[in-house]
């Protein structure tokens, strides 16, 4: 863990979890399972977190909701690009904190997603405001957070302030908490 992230008018509390992988090893994923579920069929999931490179690499890093990757995932593809998985919106910067929101309208087939780098705060934004958008993926129905990250590079990655909800002010106001960080599920997250 390190120093907890901060962005304009979130609250904050607790300290950020350091994801990175060594150079060149295969993909980690890293999970972490958390109460109720999400991605029932004709619900909205909201999802946000904080993001601090401390060392772009090559490989991808991603966060996601219930272990699904395709198109739904949030975070960097190869090179430094950040969006949905495939899709790159926004250009990483080593030692600046992203603050991303993504909306899940959930249905029977494919999730219609919206995602918003660095939104304001004081209200819900327009579905036509978002940076991206993509309706070829599903999150499925679970309950867990993870991240998948690949070594090229040994990047390092800080993550804070992960909220999980069924409103945008369920993820962008406190909440009473954040979820624990993710446990690894093969590999110790290295300190």
């Amino acid at each position: 863990a390190s120093s907890g992230l901060s962005y304009p008018g979130l609250l904050t509390d607790g300290k950020a979890l350091r994801v990175e992988n060594a150079a060149d090893t295969p993909t980690n994923i890293y999970s972490r399972d958390f109460s109720g579920q999400a991605g029932h069929d004709m619900s909205v999931v909201w999802f946000s977190f904080l993001l601090k490179p401390e060392k772009v690499a090559d490989g991808h890093a991603y966060i996601m909701l219930n272990g699904q990757f395709e198109g739904t995932a949030v975070g960097k593809k190869w090179v430094n690009g950040f969006g949905f998985h495939g899709f790159s919106i926004v250009k990483l910067e080593n030692d600046q904190t992203y603050f991303a929101v993504a909306r899940y309208d959930c249905r029977s087939g494919d999730d219609v997603a919206h995602l918003w780098v660095n939104p304001p705060l004081d209200q819900e934004p327009a579905l036509d405001t978002a940076n991206a958008y993509y309706d070829g993926g599903d999150i499925g129905l679970g309950n867990s957070v993870g991240f998948a990250i690949q070594g090229y590079g040994a990047g390092q990655y800080l993550y804070d302030e992960i909220r999980i909800g069924s409103s945008w002010t369920d993820v962008t106001a406190y909440t009473g908490g954040a979820i624990d960080p993710p446990t690894a599920a093969t590999n110790p997250v290295p300190d």
